[in-house]
C-alpha cells in the first residue's frame, strides 16, 4: 500500500514539474517572440525615421540652392539689361559724364559727412567722453577713404604713441612732426574736436 502511495505521489510530482517546465519553455518562447517583434518594430521606426529625415534635408537643401541659383541669376538679367540699355541708349559722352557726377555726388556725400562728423565730435569732453565713439572723417576733403589709422573713441586718440599720431597726421595732410602733442593738437582741429587739446612741445 505504501509503495502504491510513493508511486502516486512520484507521478503527480512528475506530472507538475513536466507542465511547470512545459509552461516555463512556453514563456520563454513568448518572451522571445515578444523581443524579435520589438526589434523587428524599432528597425522598421528607425528606417522610416531616416528616410524622413534624408527627405528633409534634401528638400532643405533643394530649396536653398534653388534661391542662390535664382539670386544669381536675378543679378545676371540686371547687369545685362542695364548693360543693353547703357549701349543702345546711352552715347559713350554721356556715360563719361555721368559717371563723374557719380562720383562727384559721392564726393559731396562725403563732405557732409565731414562736417556732420566734426559737429558731433566738437561735442566731446575728455575725460569724461574718452570711451565714446570718434565721428569717422574722410580723408582728401572727401575724395579719399577714412584712414586705417583712424582712432575708435577719444581716448584712443590721446592714447596714440609718436609713430601713430605721425602716420595719422600725415594721411589727413596736416603737416606731421616727431611731436606726439603737434599731432594730436593738429588732429584734434581736423576732426573737430574743441576741447582738452594737448598742449606740449
Amino acid at each position: 500500500m505504501e509503495e502504491f502511495i510513493d508511486n502516486a505521489i512520484s507521478s503527480d510530482f512528475a506530472d507538475e514539474s513536466s507542465e511547470t517546465a512545459l509552461q516555463i519553455k512556453e514563456l520563454e518562447d513568448d518572451i522571445e517572440g515578444l523581443d524579435a517583434q520589438h526589434k523587428h518594430e524599432m528597425k522598421e521606426i528607425r528606417l522610416l525615421i531616416k528616410d524622413f529625415i534624408d527627405k528633409e534635408l534634401i528638400e532643405h537643401l533643394r530649396k536653398e540652392v534653388e534661391h542662390e541659383i535664382e539670386q544669381v541669376i536675378d543679378g545676371l538679367v540686371d547687369e545685362e539689361v542695364k548693360t543693353c540699355l547703357e549701349a543702345r541708349y546711352i552715347p559713350s559722352a554721356c556715360q563719361v559724364e555721368l559717371a563723374a557726377n557719380t562720383r562727384q555726388l559721392e564726393i559731396e556725400r562725403r563732405r557732409l559727412h565731414n562736417l556732420e562728423s566734426r559737429r558731433a565730435n566738437a561735442d566731446l569732453i575728455s575725460p569724461k567722453d574718452d570711451n565714446e565713439p570718434l565721428r569717422t572723417i574722410y580723408m582728401k576733403h572727401g575724395e579719399g577713404d577714412v584712414s586705417s589709422h583712424f582712432p575708435g573713441t577719444l581716448g584712443d586718440l590721446f592714447r596714440l604713441d609718436v609713430k601713430s599720431s605721425k602716420a595719422l597726421a600725415e594721411d589727413y595732410n596736416l603737416g606731421a612732426s616727431d611731436s606726439k602733442d603737434k599731432n594730436i593738437n593738429l588732429i584734434l582741429l581736423c576732426f573737430g574736436v574743441k576741447y582738452q587739446r594737448v598742449r606740449g612741445g
